[in-house]
């Protein structure tokens, strides 16, 4: 589903057109400003991007016309939030302008995966998420994709698995 929202409503495994433009416009307005309970201003304000948390640990993530992201840990803060998910959206938009606000020219130190031939300093390829995970220092250990086996087209839809960092912090 984030990945087609972020596709303005066309399946990107199929082609096919699921959601009217209107509706992709309406739901990503509603995740971005309401999206992650009490803490959607704060989300909005840091991350700016469209995302919806669920009290199972779950953050949906859509970076328009990019890419569309499930990210699940269980370890909720006050607000019913997954810790780790909203720490590796922080992480995301500190690495790459993917912030809604972020000004597109003047972020040097930011990566653009969508400039046309990407950063040539550190480019991420066609959305590798390998490499993400490298750039933003995560270890495996803490980071796994859930279902390997998975059929899933990758270079747009990314589940993962976030483990407890107890005792390896």
């Amino acid at each position: 589903m984030a990945a087609t929202l972020a596709n303005g409503g066309f399946c990107p495994i199929t082609g096919e057109r699921v959601l009217s433009p209107e509706a992709v416009r309406n739901t990503l307005s509603l995740m971005h400003s309401c999206g992650m309970y009490d803490f959607s201003g704060q989300f909005a304000f840091h991350v700016g991007l469209p995302a919806k948390s669920g009290v199972a640990g779950g953050i949906l993530l859509v970076v328009p016309n990019v890419m569309g992201m499930m990210c699940w840990s269980p370890s909720l803060d006050k607000m019913g939030n997954s810790v780790k998910g909203i720490h590796f959206c922080h992480d995301l938009v500190s690495l790459c302008n993917f912030h809604n606000y972020d000004n597109l020219r003047h972020f040097a130190k930011k990566l653009d995966p969508r400039r046309e031939g990407g950063d040539q300093r550190h480019s991420l390829g066609p959305l590798d998420y390998e490499s993400l995970q490298q750039e933003l220092a995560l270890k495996e250990t803490v980071w796994k994709k859930v279902s390997p086996e998975s059929n899933e087209d990758i270079s747009t839809t990314v589940v993962y698995r976030m483990e407890s960092l107890g005792e390896k912090s």
